[in-house]
């Protein structure tokens, strides 16, 4: 093997043992609505989460009431992004949402908000929109 071959042949395995060395663990986490890990998420109407653009859970225009737990393989840095529709009309909420790591270690990751009630009783359409980043839990 030529010295320039050899000499490039240890650059590509540097590289690629950096690249291995520089990757994010992923590791279980659960959204809740508090920082009680089993509190459930309550939603006015229709919730959907994606994580770094790939959506994760939605509940299918279930209309209002609190949706189980989510749980999640994530890793810091990854984006959260939570979305709420207002498809019935009326009404649109979200409550906290929490992230939290198998040891307990939690973030809030949506301080909720809550539209009130009294819009016309059609679609309403996107009343959330919120991206959070996940820190190093």
């Amino acid at each position: 093997m030529s010295a320039r071959r050899a000499l490039k042949t240890l650059f590509i395995a540097i590289l690629l043992a950096a690249s291995l060395n520089s990757a994010k663990a992923a590791s279980l986490l659960t959204l809740s609505g508090s920082a009680n890990p089993a509190t459930g998420i309550i939603v006015d109407d229709d919730l959907d989460v994606y994580l770094t653009g790939i959506q994760i859970y939605t509940d299918a225009f279930a209309g209002a009431g609190t949706r189980p737990p989510i749980s999640v393989m994530a890793s810091a840095g990854d984006i959260l992004r939570f979305v709420v529709r207002d498809t019935f009309g009326v009404c649109s909420s979200l409550s906290t949402v929490f992230l939290t790591n198998a040891s307990g270690q939690g973030v809030l990751a949506d301080p909720g908000f809550n539209r009130g009630c009294g819009f016309p009783n059609t679609d309403q359409g996107v009343t959330h929109d919120l991206s959070f980043t996940i820190p190093d839990l």
